[in-house]
């Protein structure tokens, strides 16, 4: 039996076509607190971390 090792490509493969992805990962981060009470406050220090 003979075992065929595939190689780790460094970035991101387009699943429809196969090809490497050349561009950046855009990312955002979002947060939202609702009221002002004490939970929502907390909540939203907690969102941030």
């Amino acid at each position: 039996m003979e075992v065929q090792v595939i190689e780790k490509i460094q970035g991101r493969i387009d699943r429809t076509t196969g090809l490497k992805i050349n561009t950046r990962l855009r990312v955002a981060a979002y947060a939202r607190v609702s009221t002002d009470s004490e939970d929502q406050l907390n909540s939203f220090e907690s969102q941030v971390k």
